[in-house]
């Protein structure tokens, strides 16, 4: 399973934040730490600042920080605010999985399904950070 890049960087940026989820920080700053294109760094920074899961203030002072306890935001809501993964698609097609008419792969989808949608819902920023290496 793979997510696109900009869910990839936008989970990381958020785990780095939810380290010391007080901080304001750079975005510049995250996203050489990171490794991160600046210009894409920019476009994450919009959407998760739209969705509210992050500040974003300009200035001397400015900079981002997490809106939310870094134990309230899970993986589903990055998901659902950058509309990479959709858990009632059909795994075989672009249309929405149907129980009346399933395809060759719903029998053994729907269990892998519903823990998916498990994990993302209960997975933290907190359990994130707790558990990254770096």
């Amino acid at each position: 399973m793979k997510f696109q890049d900009t869910t990839e960087h936008a989970i990381r940026f958020l785990t780095y934040m939810a380290k010391d989820p007080s901080k304001r920080y750079s975005t510049k700053e995250i996203a050489v730490t990171l490794d991160i294109p600046y210009k894409y760094m920019t476009k994450i920074v919009t959407l998760l600042s739209k969705a509210g899961l992050i500040e974003s203030k300009k200035g001397s002072q400015g900079g981002v920080s997490l809106q939310k306890e870094p134990s309230k935001i899970t993986v589903k809501d990055i998901l659902e605010v950058l509309g990479d993964f959709s858990l009632d698609r059909c795994i075989l097609g672009d249309h929405k999985c149907n129980p009346d008419g399933v395809c060759a792969m719903h029998e053994s989808w729907v269990p892998t399904r519903i823990k998916l949608e498990e994990t993302f819902s209960t997975t933290t920023l907190e359990t994130l950070a707790k558990n990254e290496r770096v």
